[in-house]
């Protein structure tokens, strides 16, 4: 019935990327749906986009979403959220170095995501506090989407206190997968990778690549990673052509459901902006 309604082959929640909508028919709910990529290579910005695309954009969705931040406190992922509305820098803007023609701009921008549906909660890291926090907001407050950032820091101390890293990291992965199903909703998760793919000839990440993976990549429907060329330290193309500084791929290397395969799409990390390159 989901897929009919929606139409388009899209089963869950439009993330209004079409290469992510076409290849996973959406955030579907019951999935744990992975992002990986390296430092830097614009995880947050991706998931920045995302939060826009399905939260914030007024002609395209308002869902009720929950941002677990492990990584960065919830005002600099307001000021990332603000710099992808205004297409203004994120690093600017966290200087305060904002021109006086935007001062409205920067504060509507900031009042309109403190009115949304949005909820960031910066003061968890544990997975037994998350699952706990996520069934009350689900219940309360009937959250859509939930957003883990990022997943090898989330603690599962029981765990970690007679096994290894690697152990604790894949019990938070299974938690994870159990939680998105018991509340059928879709749980994205980020995730960071090792450093073995900046050792190798061809710098595209694989599921080994997975930073203290564990089965991380077994108990995700989907993982995707992000992979900037220019960030990997690649200046020319198969054709010899310069490489841009906004090509990205989204490589889509398991899919549960669905086909796998690269998409390419462009970005501007500097505002946390991730659009088709059609655009």
């Amino acid at each position: 019935l989901d897929i009919i309604n929606n139409g388009g082959g899209i089963r869950g929640l439009r993330t209004y990327i079409s290469s992510i909508d076409y290849r996973l028919g959406g955030l579907c709910s019951g999935r744990m749906v992975l992002f990986a990529g390296r430092p830097g290579s614009g995880k947050t910005a991706f998931i920045i986009q995302l939060i826009n695309n399905m939260c914030l954009d007024k002609k395209k969705s308002k869902l009720p979403t929950v941002v677990y931040s492990m990584e960065m406190s919830g005002e600099e992922l307001i000021n990332r959220l603000v710099s992808g509305l205004l297409n203004y820098p994120y690093e600017k803007i966290s200087k305060g170095d904002i021109p006086v023609e935007l001062h409205d701009n920067f504060q509507k921008a900031v009042n309109y995501i403190g009115n949304s549906n949005l909820e960031i909660v910066d003061n968890l890291n544990d997975i037994r506090s998350i699952s706990a926090d996520l069934r009350l907001r689900k219940e309360k407050q009937g959250v859509k989407i939930a957003i883990l950032d990022y997943l090898q820091l989330i603690r599962a101390p029981e765990i970690r206190k007679a096994g290894s890293r690697e152990e604790e990291v894949g019990h938070v992965g299974r938690i994870t997968k159990a939680l998105a199903k018991e509340l059928k909703i879709p749980i994205v998760a980020l995730a960071q990778l090792n450093r073995e793919v900046e050792k190798r000839a061809t710098k595209k990440p694989q599921l080994a690549d997975l930073r203290e993976s564990g089965s991380l990549e077994m108990d995700a429907d989907s993982v995707t990673f992000i992979f900037r060329p220019k960030y990997a330290g690649m200046d020319k193309d198969e054709n010899g052509g310069d490489i841009s500084d906004n090509l990205a791929y989204l490589i889509t290397a398991k899919n549960r459901h669905g086909a796998t395969g690269e998409d390419e799409i462009w970005c501007d990390i500097s505002c946390n902006i991730f659009r088709e390159p059609s655009q």
